[in-house]
């Protein structure tokens, strides 16, 4: 049987990776890696270097997420209540790493589809993890994600097309209304 250790070589890896971009050193000797008297040149341009972004969802990596992270990435949402269990998933990695979760950003990938009466929904779609509706609908949840203290959302257009970028651009211009009228 063979037995991958991503997990373990990952968060080696970051034992080398985030010392190196905050404070641009580390000496580090473990299972899969070394790393002596390691050196970044140039050093990190801003105090402490640049933002460590890891995608995760299942708890050892939640937990490396909270240990190293300065952003949390989880996808493919539909609409903002799919993110309150992974929220949650997060909290208890924080709390077990004794990281204050609001140091931590989030950020969320979001399957969009805009749904208008010559663009029918295709069969293979997902309805559970894809915000399907109207531009107002489109900005309604990017709101409702921004209430649940998300800082960037992802949006994976769908279909790819010119069109579903302009709807997008104007559910982004409507969303930036409701900001503005609270």
């Amino acid at each position: 049987m063979l037995i991958d250790h991503r997990v373990h070589r990952f968060e080696e890896a970051l034992q080398i990776i985030a010392p190196l971009l905050r404070t641009g050193r580390v000496d580090f000797r473990g299972k899969y890696y070394w790393a002596h008297e390691g050196e970044l040149r140039p050093g990190p341009i801003r105090s402490g270097g640049p933002p460590i972004l890891i995608g995760a969802f299942q708890p050892r990596m939640l937990r490396l997420t909270a240990r190293y992270a300065d952003m949390w990435n989880t996808c493919w949402l539909g609409p903002a209540r799919n993110l309150t269990p992974r929220q949650d998933a997060l909290l208890a990695a924080c709390v077990q790493e004794g990281r204050d979760p609001a140091t931590l950003a989030v950020t969320v990938g979001v399957n969009v589809f805009f749904n208008t009466p010559d663009t029918p929904l295709p069969d293979r779609a997902n309805h559970e993890n894809t915000v399907i509706g109207s531009i107002e609908q489109v900005a309604t949840v990017l709101h409702d994600y921004e209430v649940l203290g998300v800082e960037h959302v992802i949006c994976n257009l769908n279909p790819h097309n010119k069109r579903a970028l302009e709807q997008l651009s104007k559910a982004l211009h409507m969303y930036r209304l409701m900001e503005e009228k609270q």
